[in-house]
Parts: structure tokens; C-alpha cells; sequence
């Protein structure tokens, strides 16, 4: 029996754990030896995506996995796949898996992104 996850800031909070734990598996920008241009690649993927649903009008983050081991028991990342890439629309609150190997999105879904409370200390 499936259970369904409820709590939107749960959810929310699981898919930026799994894009930062995603984003340090695969290094920070200009570490990658290959010369690929980013941008010319979020257009491709967008471009794709854009066949299958309406997109929002606005500039995604896109991460590609490298490690699934560590978005283990997250279930937006239940089915994800090495080179599978995560798209996020934060403004509005959505995020994509796309698996480039087959032109498939293998899950998409409504998020809450909020940012993190800044906590004050006093002397």
C-alpha cells in the first residue's frame, strides 16, 4: 500500500536536501574538465520537457545526478537513475525528473520552497 506525503514542506524539504546532496556528489561549477555550455544545455532539456507539459516562464536550476545512493529513501528520487536531471522552477514551486537517456519525465511535482529562518542570537 502506498502512503502519500501530506506535508508540502516536507516534501519540499526532501527534494532541496536531495538537489544540495545531488549538487556536492557532483561538484561546484568549473570543476567539471568537460567544456559544456550550460546554458545551451537547459535550453535542450527545456526545450524537450516543453513537448510534455507546459513549463513555467522563468529560469530553472538543473542539476544532473551523479550519486543515487545518497537520494536513497527520498520518494520524489525513488525511480531516478545516474544522468537523470532535476529541474526546479522555484518561483513556481515545481520540480521535474527528466531522464535524457529515454526523453522521459519520470516525476514531477508541486513544491514548497521557503526560505530558511535566520536566527538572531542575543549577547
Amino acid at each position: 500500500m502506498k502512503e502519500k506525503l501530506t506535508n508540502p514542506l516536507i516534501l519540499a524539504g526532501i527534494i532541496v536536501a536531495g538537489l544540495i546532496v545531488v549538487k556536492l556528489a557532483t561538484g561546484w561549477p568549473g570543476s567539471n574538465t568537460e567544456s559544456i555550455n550550460p546554458d545551451a544545455e537547459m535550453a535542450k532539456v527545456i526545450a524537450e520537457i516543453s513537448n510534455f507539459m507546459i513549463l513555467p516562464d522563468e529560469s530553472p536550476v538543473m542539476i544532473t545526478i551523479q550519486d543515487t545512493r545518497a537520494l536513497q529513501g527520498q520518494p520524489f528520487f525513488k525511480n531516478a537513475l545516474r544522468g537523470d536531471d532535476i529541474i526546479v522552477f522555484q518561483q513556481a514551486s515545481k520540480a521535474i525528473l527528466w531522464r535524457p537517456s529515454t526523453h522521459k519525465i519520470v516525476e514531477a511535482s508541486i513544491i514548497n520552497i521557503s526560505p530558511a529562518p535566520v536566527s538572531t542570537s542575543t549577547p
